[in-house]
């Protein structure tokens, strides 16, 4: 899969989730790219995802060693899950 990716700046950012563009989601803004919030767990070498926020939780807990994954928001967006839990 190849796509264009686009680098957001904090104006744009903020005017998006000020739209809802990211409502129901914990995302951030991380040199220039939004990614729905994780948990990494640095020791066990994993990505843990949670999606599906319902009545205040999330029903869908993700736990990833490798592959990649993308935002919910921006699919054509790919992130090697080895490049966020990765130590160096």
């Amino acid at each position: 899969m190849t796509g264009n990716t686009y680098q957001w700046t904090i104006e744009p950012y903020h005017q998006a989730i000020a739209a809802g563009c990211f409502a129901d989601q914990r995302v951030e803004l991380l040199r220039g790219e939004i990614i729905v919030m994780t948990i990494v767990d640095l020791n066990n070498h994993q990505l843990k995802v949670f999606r599906d926020l319902k009545q205040r939780n999330y029903t869908t807990e993700l736990t990833l060693t490798e592959g990649n994954i993308s935002p919910l928001t921006f699919p054509n967006v790919v992130i090697p899950v080895r490049k966020i839990i990765s130590i160096n």
